[in-house]
C-alpha cells in the first residue's frame, strides 16, 4: 500500500505504508492549499480524501507604498497605500507611524 499526497501547485509525493504522516515545507503564508491523499496497493487506488488548510498570516514582505506628506499648517497629514498584494502575507491589521524632529 502506498499513500500519495498532493498539495496544489507542488509535486505529488509517495510514501510507504508504514508512514502515516508527511510534512510539506516552505509553504507560502496566507495561502490556501488543498491536500489529497489516496491509498493504493500498487495496482489499483481507492477514492481519495481531501482537506484544505490556510496557512497563517506572516509579517508583510514589503512596506506601505506611495507615502505622502501634506503640511497644511501646524499639523501634517500623512497618507499611503497598502503594501503590494503579493507582499502582504495576510490581512494588514495596523500601521505604525513614527516621526521625529530632523
Amino acid at each position: 500500500c502506498t499513500i500519495s499526497t498532493t498539495v496544489s501547485g507542488l509535486s505529488p509525493k509517495t510514501v510507504t505504508d508504514t508512514v502515516l504522516q508527511y510534512t510539506v515545507n516552505d509553504l507560502s503564508p496566507y495561502v490556501t492549499y488543498t491536500i489529497e491523499c489516496t491509498s493504493s496497493n500498487g495496482d489499483e487506488s481507492c477514492d481519495s480524501n481531501m482537506d484544505t488548510i490556510r496557512m497563517p498570516s506572516a509579517v508583510p514582505s514589503g512596506p506601505p507604498l506611495n507615502l505622502r506628506a501634506e503640511p497644511p499648517s501646524v499639523s501634517a497629514i500623512f497618507s499611503w497605500d497598502p503594501p503590494a498584494e503579493k507582499d502582504r502575507n495576510g490581512v494588514i491589521t495596523a500601521y505604525l507611524i513614527k516621526y521625529q524632529l530632523s
